[in-house]
């Protein structure tokens, strides 16, 4: 088997999960992460079969990111309209006053 072939087969057989293809949870996950697995899977699509097969993968690897970020953006709106946002808001508003009164007894004494 040569090295090529064998690249080939890492490949195919990660190409199997969905992650390494692009598709992921992308209101939870990090896209930063999912680029990193975009440019380990492009090296092992060069090695594997060049120019061409990492342009394959990229187009279907743009596809895929762009579905999931499209259906995590739906969530966002969802979760907008239904006033999670607001929830939201005021969950960081008494983190952020938790944080000013601490930093203000640590320094000051109040």
């Amino acid at each position: 088997m040569t090295k090529q072939e064998a690249y080939l087969l890492v490949y195919k057989d990660l190409m199997q999960n969905p992650m390494f293809r692009g598709s992921y949870d992308a209101r939870n996950g990090d896209e930063h992460y999912m680029h990193g697995i975009s440019s380990v899977m492009e090296t092992i699509a060069w090695r594997a079969g060049g120019d061409e097969l990492v342009d394959e993968y990229n187009a279907y690897w743009c596809a895929n990111m762009e579905a999931s970020e499209a259906i995590a953006e739906l969530f966002r709106k969802a979760e907008w309209q239904k006033g999670l946002h607001i929830a939201k808001m005021e969950e960081e508003s008494c983190k952020f006053e938790k944080e000013y009164d601490n930093y203000e007894e640590t320094h000051f004494g109040n």
